[in-house]
């Protein structure tokens, strides 16, 4: 118990008594749920599932960790969050951790059944204690209550699941994410399994759901800092609440359904009415540091209520009458928007009729560049209920080069005007299937009119009931309206039509403070004054100007802040960052798409038809953009920086530096075209169709697939894409548009491409698709049954006209079509851990390299940094792709030490190959105290303190997980431009990026069971017909035995190192050396040798299987081996003297090991033939009896 002060900053209100402070563990609680009896209250926090009796404050029984009797396999030393649940008998509970999930019987003390999963991340009981929902990263389980089958398995999220809520009677499910970029809440059909309805409106992660007891209502919480409250069944947004001043995390209802409470970060806890949405109550609790989600729950009979916080859960009596005839003081107003977009190719006269809607009066404008937006004053109306609506129409350009643009900010629309010019004899409709597409998204069309326009310049070309029908079949629901805006034919019938579509009585209400609404008028009279003033505000003047314009208003900085938010989301302001990390508000936000659609024409103006803008003078100011000109030039900067973060975080473009110049790509803008001819010749494979909101999609599928680490872009022409898997495997994406709002891709492959490889960027392609807002029908290739290639083009006609067989063109046979595949998940199942791990690894790239921008926005004005990278030449690929990714980053990298400065940097690429050959040049640099600055990057291996010290006390940088490459490596470039890690502009993205990885990890299908064989041996050979039933026959003696064989074929897995298997090798305890000619002349082979020799104890470790092939037992069939590698290593030599020295990297590291086998033949030549073997024959005869008995006496030591 305590006193209240201690918890509260304001007395609690009437109906509301603390009684009881219980003390939880450090991390909080993960699940608060009273028993059905109310006596007790269940708590699961980290490493314990507790239960008190209610107005006590010791546990009356701990579950986890048991004292006495075990129920749960508690792992000791392990961090464990549970979740917890009671059934309705109030005897049995649901207990779940990471690995664990079952159901335990109190009373009897035991469990009632378990079962092991993996990576569990919550759990829910049905109200009727029918059914568990369990989350697993991307995926909800639906189990039987009573013996833990699964009856459902859920897919649809993107991010790893964090909130569930059932409906009263247990049919519906509500799931929310924890990952930003998937907001929406999914509602699901548990008879079925089935996904009922998207919920979307919240801008981030889920704060917390709750489903009303009436079964008509479910509250929502969000990072947005806002309370939604929805028809869950129909899909239908009811009202919002903006009235808490950081993120709400927490939502519960009473036992009735008559009030809801939301909890915040602000510190505030709201009762609300569900039936009007006023304030009934308020907690103003104490200032705490965490940002933990507030667990809440009612008893069954409404008289108590818990709220877990941090380190301690509060238990309060509660009197719900009471609090239901109460209201604060809280003043409050009502507001709706409407979002109108007017939408249609260019030179319609999409401003002209904008305006005049507007402004009841005709103005003459040029072709809009952007985007603008006014306020429709008579469209708006006052509810009966008090709430003021209000219309506001973005007019969208219709150029098409600015449709990449404005995909981006198409979003939320409550109704669209879709313009066209029906006096154009040629082209009637044009734009019209496009917009329609891009309107409805994978959804339904929003209220739409079509409306042509320009009347005064002609009639229409076709006919009235033409268009009728056009819309009747299209489900344009205002039908077809002819306008004029220069006479203002149909202007009021059109403004008539918009006003029965606007569905005013059923639009959300938001509710909010009076402050937050004198902020937000605030605010948008400044805006209104934006065209004459500054463009962007700092909040600090935004305060002090508030503040200044009324000395008696009281109100906090973070309320100025919450108002602006929720501004920013209805889009009437920006907030954006500056490079130094200033939060400066955007008054005309329309600034941004225009300065987006300059760049893109920019862009696409490129003398090489690259489709490119350098991106140094882009973000010095070099380019003169009209819409900056009036700007200061700080201004400008923000602007700039800001488009570029977006264009990059989209993926519209990618970073790429060709020689000196580093520029931004935007690759559905390339013209260049594929030659007739060229090296890379590619077979069309695998085709889809997707229908949507189409655009962007190339582009963002052609970045994404580049920021893979397997697949690296090679080649860009027009419509197409070539990566490369490994050297000569290439795999290609083509995109042909040949209707509006369609596009259809083709995937291709080069001869040499593996099946692995194509089946891979197969289905990264297709995960990277389904998550576009778009309809995908994949078409897989059609054969005849004497194997000819149909042609593609034909075979999707043929189905479109839902043909269901075509004749072959080479023999005529009639060939059945299948119908198309609908894309949902990867096709190749085989490849699904791989898919998640690229998938991740390609999203935190993307936001690296957005990131980057702020890097190289900050240091605009300073000389690049100079840097030279020390390696020892094993790392080629890794080197590489550092050596590129700081050029992208403004690092000038050196190629000879000599021009080496004191003031430079050196990078050393740490390896054991490294170590051993250790750069004695640079040993002024590494002394103790030494002002020059090395950074050491590990690679590979573990240094030993001897190696450490070396380094004279320097850090070294850790980059042997591929999955963290992307945070080491801002923090690297963050270094490399003197800018501290703590600095305030980069830390809020050192911890987005941490985050997207750790979601990243979260997201990872499970792994297969983990295989720990007792014993292990590897083998050594060179493939061929006389190899290959040795190792065959071998490999199936041993595992007989229960001995596993390691081999490249089965073990290196797809793109892994082929040389550190191949050291692994060396390092192996028993090793099998199936020696051939081939291998004798082989250079990986040889390698093997060599590493095997290196580590030691060569007898005790080798069973050599000498094949027939190979001559070792004379000495002059020994020295014809090493004349083979005298040979080769003079024509080597000869021909690196042929090129420059500066192109010779990875040559040199080559004739050093033609060297090395040459230098250690003989002597391993010796030891293999007096090693006494059998024959080929007589170990198949005996069926390697003697040879597994040998490794046998090794490997059990």
């Amino acid at each position: 118990m305590g006193d209240d002060a201690e918890v509260l900053r304001q007395p609690l209100p009437d109906g509301v008594e603390l009684l009881a402070r219980i003390a939880l563990p450090a991390n909080g609680a993960n699940d608060v749920e009273f028993s059905p009896d109310g006596r007790y209250i269940g708590v699961s926090a980290l490493n314990t599932v507790a239960i008190w009796a209610v107005g006590g404050d010791q546990p009356a029984r701990t579950v986890i960790p048991s004292a006495d009797r075990p129920m749960w396999p508690h792992r000791t030393g392990e961090r464990d969050f549970y979740s917890f649940g009671w059934l309705p008998d109030g005897h049995r509970i649901m207990v779940a951790d990471e690995f664990r999930i079952g159901v335990l019987d109190l009373d009897r003390r035991e469990e009632i059944w378990g079962q092991d999963q993996r990576r569990l991340e919550g759990a829910a009981v049905s109200p009727g204690g029918e059914k568990i929902a369990v989350s697993r990263r991307s995926t909800v389980l639906i189990l039987r209550a009573d013996n833990g089958r699964t009856l459902h398995r859920l897919d649809d999220h993107a991010g790893g699941l964090h909130e569930f809520a059932w409906s009263p009677d247990g049919r519906f499910l509500a799931s929310s994410s924890g990952d930003p970029s998937d907001p929406e809440i999914r509602i699901w059909d548990m008879e079925s399994g089935e996904l009922r309805t998207r919920l979307t409106g919240h801008y981030g992660y889920s704060g917390g759901l709750a489903w009303s007891p009436r079964d008509d209502l479910l509250v929502s919480a969000s990072q947005d800092k806002s309370v939604r409250l929805w028809d869950p069944l129909a899909g239908q947004l009811i009202s919002v609440i903006e009235v808490h001043t950081d993120e709400t995390r927490g939502v519960s209802f009473s036992p009735d359904g008559g009030i809801f409470v939301s909890a915040s970060l602000d510190g505030s806890v709201r009762f609300w009415s569900a039936d009007d949405r006023r304030e009934l109550a308020a907690l103003q609790l104490s200032e705490t540091s965490d940002r933990l989600f507030r667990r809440m729950s009612f008893t069954t009979d409404g008289s108590h209520f818990a709220l877990a916080r941090l380190d301690e859960l509060l238990v309060f009596r509660t009197d719900l009458a009471t609090i239901a005839r109460s209201s604060t003081a809280l003043d409050t107003v009502r507001y709706t928007t409407a979002k109108l977009v007017l939408v249609g190719d260019s030179g319609v006269g999409k401003t002209g009729l904008g305006w005049r809607l507007s402004h009841d009066e005709f103005q003459e404008h040029e072709s809009t560049h952007g985007q603008q937006f006014w306020v429709v004053n008579s469209l708006g109306v006052t509810r009966p209920d008090g709430t003021e609506c209000e219309a506001v129409i973005w007019d969208l350009a219709g150029q098409h080069v600015y449709r990449p643009i404005h995909v981006i900010f198409l979003e939320h629309v409550d109704l669209a005007i879709l313009l066209f010019d029906p006096t154009n004899r040629h082209e009637t409709l044009k734009g019209v299937d496009f917009w329609l597409e891009q309107l409805a998204g994978r959804g339904e069309l929003p209220p739409t009119v079509l409306v042509g326009g320009r009347q005064d310049r002609g009639t229409s070309v076709l006919a009235q009931a033409d268009l009728a029908e056009l819309c009747r079949q299209r489900g344009i629901a205002g039908g077809y309206i002819a306008t004029s805006a220069k006479t203002g034919e149909g202007v009021d019938e059109l403004l008539g039509v918009l006003r029965d579509l606007i569905p005013w009585d059923r639009a959300a209400a938001t509710v909010t403070t009076v402050t937050f609404k004198r902020i937000k008028d605030y605010v948008l009279a400044l805006k209104e004054r934006a065209t004459t003033g500054p463009v962007l505000v700092d909040f600090e003047r935004l305060f002090g100007d508030l503040a200044a314009s009324d000395p008696l208003w009281q109100f906090t900085a973070d309320e100025m802040r919450a108002a602006v938010g929720h501004l920013e989301n209805h889009g009437f302001v920006a907030v954006l960052r500056s490079s130094a990390g200033l939060e400066l508000v955007l008054l005309v936000p329309s600034l941004l798409p225009d300065l987006a659609s300059s760049i893109v024409l920019l862009a696409d103006r490129h003398p090489r038809e690259l489709g490119a803008v350098d991106e140094s003078a882009l973000l010095t100011g070099e380019y003169p953009f009209a819409e900056l000109t009036a700007l200061d030039p700080d201004e400008r900067e923000v602007l700039i920086d800001a488009t570029v973060v977006r264009f990059l975080r989209h993926n519209v473009c990618f970073r790429e530096t060709l020689g000196a110049e580093t520029v931004l790509i935007f690759p559905s803008l390339i013209r260049q075209r594929r030659p007739l001819q060229d090296d890379a010749e590619t077979v069309d494979d695998v085709s889809y169709v997707a229908h949507g909101r189409v655009e962007n999609s190339y582009a963002a599928l052609a970045v994404l697939l580049g920021y893979s680490q397997f697949f690296t872009r090679v080649t860009q022409w027009q419509n197409q894409t070539l990566f490369e898997l490994d050297r000569g495997q290439i795999c290609g994406l083509r995109v042909i548009q040949e209707r509006e709002g369609e596009l259809e891709f083709v995937l291709s492959y080069s001869t040499g491409t593996p099946d692995h490889g194509r089946q891979l960027f197969q289905a990264l392609f297709e995960k990277f698709l389904v998550q576009r807002d778009v309809d995908v029908a994949r078409f897989t290739p059609v054969c005849c049954g004497a194997g000819h290639r149909q042609d593609r083009t034909v075979v999707v006609q043929r189905r479109r006209e839902r043909r269901g067989f075509l004749f072959c063109s080479e023999c005529g046979e009639k060939v059945p079509l299948p119908d198309a595949d609908v894309v949902g998940r990867p096709a190749a199942a085989g490849v699904l851990g791989d898919v998640a791990r690229q998938e991740g690894y390609a999203r935190l790239r993307s936001e690296y390299e957005a990131n980057l921008a702020r890097i190289k926005a900050y240091a605009r004005s300073a000389a690049a940094p100079r840097c030279y990278l020390s390696h020892a030449g094993d790392q080629v690929r890794w080197v590489e792709r550092v050596r590129h990714s700081l050029r992208d980053a403004g690092v000038d990298l050196l190629d000879d030490l000599e021009d080496l400065r004191d003031d430079d940097t050196v990078l050393m690429i740490c390896t054991p190959a490294y170590w051993s050959a250790w750069p004695t040049g640079l040993a002024a640099r590494l002394r103790r105290g030494s002002p020059a600055p090395v950074i050491a990057l590990l690679v590979e291996g573990r240094p030993t303190g001897d190696q450490r010290a070396r380094l004279g006390g320097r850090e070294v940088r850790d980059f042997r997980d591929g999955s963290r490459h992307f945070l080491q490596l801002f923090d690297l470039v963050l270094t490399l431009h003197g800018i501290h890690l703590d600095h305030p502009a980069f830390v809020p993205l050192r911890r987005e990026m941490a985050e997207r990885w750790r979601e990243a990890l979260r997201t990872l299908p499970e792994p297969p069971p983990p295989i720990t064989p007792a014993r292990e041996v590897y083998v050594s050979y060179a493939w061929n017909d006389e190899s290959k039933p040795v190792v065959t026959g071998l490999d199936q003696a041993l595992r007989e035995q229960g001995v596993r064989m390691i081999r490249d074929t089965e073990d290196l897995g797809y793109r892994g190192d082929i040389r550190e298997f191949m050291r692994e090798i060396g390092r192996g305890r028993a090793v099998v050396l199936v020696i051939s000619d081939k291998y004798l002349r082989s250079e990986n082979c040889m390698f093997e040798l060599l590493e095997v020799a290196r580590h030691g104890d060569l007898r005790e470790r080798i069973f050599p299987v000498v094949l027939d092939s190979a001559r070792i037992y004379k000495p002059v069939d020994r020295l014809k081996y090493v004349r083979f590698w005298e040979e080769q290593t003079a024509e080597l030599d000869a021909a690196m003297k042929t090129v420059s020295s500066a192109n010779l990297h990875g040559f040199r590291e080559e004739i050093d090991l033609f060297e090395a086998i040459r230098a250690a033949l003989p002597r391993l030549g010796d030891i293999l033939k007096n090693i006494n073997t059998l024959s080929p024959a007589a170990h198949r005869e005996s069926g390697y009896a003697e040879l597994v008995a040998a490794v046998l006496r090794t490997v059990n030591g």
